[in-house]
């Protein structure tokens, strides 16, 4: 098998970051039964969690054909990053529009700096998705100040 962690290994990773709390909150998100969330999050059980299943799919994929496996994570984590709810907040001033545009710049120029320097294909995808964040920011600050009765432009 191509994964190199075991299902045992993942699950308690997994259960270790997720209280016991937080489990029965997503249960009732996900209309899943609370005893199979905790079960997914148990290393003593023995069925396969989600998270092990997909880890074991992108290892697999990864061992048959690298660049496919990379696009497959790319897609996933920019499926995951497009499934986040976008929140808008209180009104900015335009300093913050400022504020924001520069650091939008500076994650952009992160993600060239880090495909310039050749580092590793997460490192690229996660300078990405840190431009990623900070674009959302950015247009959420503009939406923000379209809201104000004085925005012109």
């Amino acid at each position: 098998m191509a994964l190199q962690l075991s299902q045992n290994d993942i699950e308690k990773e997994l259960a270790d970051v997720i209280p016991h709390g937080k489990r029965k909150e997503i249960a009732r998100i996900t209309h899943t039964y609370e005893s199979v969330m905790y079960a997914y999050l148990s290393a003593d059980d023995e069925r396969k969690s989600p998270a092990f299943q997909q880890l074991a799919i992108q290892a697999a994929l990864d061992e048959i054909d690298a660049a496919t496996g990379d696009e497959y994570w790319a897609k996933f984590c920019a499926l995951r990053e497009a499934s986040r709810p976008h929140t808008f907040k209180a009104a900015r001033s335009p300093l913050s529009i400022d504020h924001e545009l520069g650091n939008l710049s500076k994650e952009i120029t992160d993600v060239i700096v880090a495909k310039c320097e050749g580092r590793k294909f997460t490192d690229q995808l996660r300078e990405i998705q840190e431009a990623e964040r900070q674009l959302a920011k950015y247009k959420s600050a503009l939406y923000d100040q379209l809201k104000q009765p004085e925005a012109v432009n």
